[in-house]
């Protein structure tokens, strides 16, 4: 996807500083990516599923960073 960075509204520091941007998106279709964390099998670090989550479920479901989701959820409510 093409994205239009709006803002950084998170830093998290694991293993080294994490940055989290709220964007617009401009172009593409969601979850059609070609980077290593789709194509690499042997990766085994886990899995991506992309989908997109209501806002107000955002906290119910194991978003990490949580200090994240709830700064989402504070920015849209």
């Amino acid at each position: 996807m093409e994205v239009k960075i709006k803002e950084c509204i998170a830093e998290v520091e694991y293993k080294g500083t994490q940055y989290f941007f709220l964007s617009d998106i401009i172009n593409g279709t969601f979850g059609t990516g070609d980077g290593e964390e789709y194509t690499d099998m042997d990766r085994n670090r886990g899995t991506y599923l992309p989908l997109w989550v209501d806002i107000d479920k955002l906290e119910s479901i194991d978003v990490k960073p949580k200090e994240v989701a709830q700064k989402v959820k504070s920015l849209f409510n």
